[in-house]
């Protein structure tokens, strides 16, 4: 066992309902004045979080040393306030325009389509990691980030409402041309 698991912390708030989580977030808010506009820069929280707290049992490599265990803080804190506010931009915007896309489906559509389903489970991937970043540590897992920026990227796009050949289909053919002799395709 290692000897770290029995630091006890020096706070009377640890031995409460979730009291470590609480006092990586009040270290978190003290650190947020400091870090500013622009933070102390992505991936620092190991460098920068044990000059703000004196608490033993946050101080120990096994739970705090690494993450803060609430994303958002640990997000302020690293990419600071405008860093976090295009984060915000990118991810809440990117949930916004997902739930735009998913009333436009309802009202347009009597059935569920694929794209429908699609962008239904975007919404619900990114959610669940948002939601999940409340409590812990999701979105600094490269392969977390990775799924994030995927689904992300699901929900940004926008989908053209005509076929990608309309401009053939207008000149009467239906088939598109061979790229390297210019002749339409079985003739």
């Amino acid at each position: 066992m290692r000897p770290d698991l029995f630091i006890v912390s020096n706070n009377p708030i640890a031995s409460q309902f979730m009291g470590d989580r609480r006092l990586a977030d009040a270290t978190c808010l003290r650190m947020i004045p400091e870090a500013g506009l622009f933070g102390f820069g992505p991936g620092t929280w190991t460098r920068t979080y044990y000059h703000f707290t004196t608490d033993r049992f946050l101080r120990t490599f096994f739970l705090y040393m690494q993450f803060a265990h609430e994303d958002y803080l640990q997000t302020i804190v690293e990419w600071g306030i405008l860093g976090a506010g295009a984060w915000g931009w990118i991810v809440f915007g990117g949930l916004k325009t997902g739930f735009l896309r998913l009333a436009r489906f309802r009202r347009e559509c009597e059935e569920i389509s694929r794209e429908e389903g699609i962008v239904l489970g975007a919404v619900m991937g990114v959610a669940g990691v948002l939601l999940h970043a409340l409590l812990d540590f999701p979105l600094q897992i490269p392969s977390i980030q990775l799924y994030a920026c995927v689904l992300l990227g699901l929900l940004w796009q926008r989908k053209s409402e005509e076929p990608a050949n309309a401009d053939l289909m207008a000149l009467g053919s239906s088939r598109p041309k061979s790229p390297s002799k210019g002749l339409v395709y079985g003739q």
